[in-house]
């Protein structure tokens, strides 16, 4: 038998496998499925590679056992039965491994979707290079979808936009992903480019529409100073049964935007020292159902105050009790508050710009984080004192 014929007689059976790999999924036998693909990678298909990465990232094959036990003891939090969570997901590190195999052999869907684990870390440690690397070559053998990745994870480049530009592009691409138009991420692109006080903007953004849990922008992330902090609206740490919510006043969207504050317990009790913030007046407002908190919220307004700036013995015992860093408290753009709770209940923070409310933030202590259903919020009523 020639060369030619034996190289026929090896596709001919790959299809075969191949096929009968398929007929077992549709049964669910996903062992049978796995045994009829490895065969075929054996005899070097990719597609055969590609479907078992399949089996293990999407058809539930072979789960691994995960627990947070790790990160407890890591963290040095004591584990006990009610912090100890166990939970099944995909074994994305084999999914790779297979990927990566097809991968060296130039299947396009193999490269893109090893780029992507890569990238996001997903399967083993972030590495962005390589990840990259995958993703350019998975575009050269014809994946579009290549694109926006690279979009998402290539290191932005200055833009050099003024703030007007960069708000007129920041509306572009709303409307562009609103739209589902494909010039989306190559906009996310360039926004990514933007200054500090540029990219808190793009935060709100984002943030906003995470909280309603908006799917068209569920892949677009938001970008961190270099000392870590994230430039979104609103942010929080826990200490000692207080919290610190620091308020990036660059992230609000004009100047006569409030900050609403509302608590399932009195919102005049909770709310602890003000920096750069004062009380302003209150708010009626309809969002999602949270935690302890229904789905009318009466909350307390907040607005940005230069002047309003705590005593000095107090501003050190926050630093100190909350281990902040100077970026957080000192920086032009920032404002915070602390709030003193009980042991247990919820919060949540919003935007009010106009007549449009935008959540921030929610938090509980104690309480379920379940959001039975979402809507955009809407706004009751606005009292400025």
């Amino acid at each position: 038998m020639g060369f030619l014929d034996k190289l026929r007689g090896t596709k001919y059976t790959i299809r075969k496998l191949l096929a009968a790999g398929q007929e077992a999924e549709t049964r669910s036998d996903l062992e049978a499925a796995f045994e009829q693909y490895q065969q075929a990678a054996q005899l070097g298909s990719a597609d055969a590679m590609v479907a078992i990465g399949h089996l293990y990232a999407v058809k539930k094959f072979r789960m691994r056992q995960q627990s947070n036990l790790w990160d407890l003891m890591r963290q040095g939090i004591p584990s006990f039965p009610w912090n100890t969570v166990t939970w099944e997901e995909p074994d994305y590190p084999a999914a790779l491994e297979w990927y990566r195999k097809a991968a060296e052999l130039d299947h396009p869907l193999a490269c893109y979707l090893t780029g992507c684990f890569l990238c996001d870390g997903t399967g083993g440690s972030t590495d962005i290079p390589a990840g990259l690397s995958h993703l350019e070559k998975a575009h050269r053998l014809g994946i579009e979808d290549a694109k926006k990745m690279l979009c998402l994870f290539r290191d932005p480049v200055p833009a050099g936009l003024t703030d007007a530009e960069y708000e007129a592009l920041l509306s572009t691409f709303t409307q562009a992903v609103d739209s589902g138009d494909s010039s989306q991420y190559e906009l996310y692109a360039q926004l990514r480019g933007g200054t500090e006080k540029q990219l808190s903007r793009l935060g709100f953004i984002l943030v906003a529409a995470r909280n309603l849990q908006d799917p068209k922008y569920g892949l677009y992330k938001y970008q961190y100073t270099a000392s870590g902090i994230p430039l979104i609206p609103a942010c929080t740490k826990r200490a000692n049964w207080q919290s610190f919510v620091r308020i990036d006043l660059n992230a609000l969207p004009a100047e006569n935007t409030w900050i609403a504050f509302s608590s399932d317990i009195d919102t005049d009790f909770t709310l602890g020292t003000c920096h750069c913030l004062k009380k302003a007046g209150t708010a009626r407002y309809r969002s999602p159902a949270f935690g302890w908190l229904g789905e009318e919220k009466h909350a307390l307004l907040l607005t940005p105050d230069q002047i309003a700036v705590p005593d000095p013995a107090v501003l050190d015992d926050i630093i100190r009790n909350f281990q902040l860093l100077p970026e957080e408290y000192a920086a032009e753009n920032a404002a915070f508050f602390t709030e003193c709770g009980e042991k247990e209940y919820s919060v949540e923070i919003a935007a009010i710009t106009g007549s449009r409310v935008d959540i921030l933030l929610r938090y509980t202590i104690g309480g379920s984080e379940t959001v039975a259903h979402y809507f955009r919020p809407e706004l009751l009523s606005l009292d400025l004192s």
